[in-house]
């Protein structure tokens, strides 16, 4: 991959360059964010329409359009092709019903509640991510292994088998089967005794908090001034993780004696893993992030930077 970069007072913007070409067919949720990624780091994009699908490109993202990498003449001039799914392989759907066939749904939120699904087009977005990383991976490979025959690939990426995945690695247990799936509130039902995690409400809005350790549960106690509440049974926060409903209802209590700036101000100051959740409008005047975090448009830029010395 090229070095070009677009200057950025004393930082610039990592740019992929007009070589690493990618050729898109068909339209889906999971497309639409691998496009803008892509876009966002300066590939040379080209959208194809099924008229167009025997032109000379290295990489083709299809999205849901099976026939697209398919095709004899795709399969001739086309290396890899990328086929993005907002549901599962070969059917229409959207990220709520991932959530619904992957296990998710069945594994966060409280017992005895309606059914959560990843909101936002989490799932979509997941998949367009890892999309457009099976996308690069092929001019990775041409790069670091030049003497490579790269034979025509189909990759299939959909948002329930990554959503399955992430249901695996957070709720399953130690022998890897569902059997112990169940929903626990805040805490993942396999969470290695982890408290306390999730989103509290504080006096003006709402904070996120994880607790990794002791130290990280000794430090917020501290932070909120060692409360009353918080007797020597509620100090171990693997024994607490075993039954949190009360203790989290004492901690929530307590977070909203306070502001999501003060908050934060005890976070840097105690070494309190709590992080303040603001909106997109308020980031601006809270200076929490750099400069170019958005563009001129208002739309976040990539989540990294090139220092310019480098």
């Amino acid at each position: 991959m090229e070095q070009n970069t677009a200057q950025t007072g004393a930082t610039r913007q990592f740019n992929l360059g007009p070589n690493i070409r990618l050729g898109f067919a068909g339209e889906n949720a999971a497309m639409d964010y691998a496009r803008w990624l892509l876009a966002r780091m300066g590939a040379n994009i080209t959208e194809l329409t099924p008229g167009d699908f025997d032109v000379d490109m290295p990489v083709l993202m299809a999205g849901a359009l099976k026939a697209a990498a398919d095709s004899a003449a795709v399969r001739q001039k086309t290396p890899l092709a990328v086929r993005l799914w907002d549901f599962h392989v070969g059917k229409a759907g959207s990220g709520v019903q991932a959530s619904a066939v992957s296990g998710v749904s069945w594994v966060i939120g409280l017992p005895g509640h309606a059914p959560l699904y990843l909101s936002a087009h989490v799932p979509e977005k997941w998949c367009g991510t890892l999309g457009a990383s099976a996308a690069l991976s092929y001019y990775v490979e041409r790069i670091t292994l030049p003497g490579i025959q790269q034979a025509d690939r189909v990759f299939d990426v959909s948002a329930a088998e990554i959503l399955r995945g992430f249901a695996d690695q957070n709720f399953g247990n130690h022998k890897q089967i569902p059997t112990s799936w169940r929903r626990n509130g805040r805490l993942s039902p396999e969470h290695g005794g982890i408290f306390p995690q999730g989103f509290f409400k504080c006096q003006d809005g709402y904070v996120a908090v994880i607790g990794r350790s002791r130290p990280d549960w000794a430090l917020m106690l501290k932070a909120l001034g060692d409360p009353a509440w918080a007797i020597e049974e509620y100090r171990n926060p693997f024994k607490v993780a075993l039954n949190a409903a009360p203790v989290e209802a004492l901690f929530e209590q307590e977070l909203q004696k306070y502001t999501r700036k003060d908050l934060l101000g005890l976070a840097l100051k105690f070494g309190a893993t709590f992080a303040p959740i603001y909106s997109k409008a308020e980031i601006p005047d809270e200076k929490l992030v750099r400069d170019s975090f958005f563009d001129d448009a208002g739309l976040p830029t990539l989540p990294f930077e090139i220092l310019a010395d480098q």
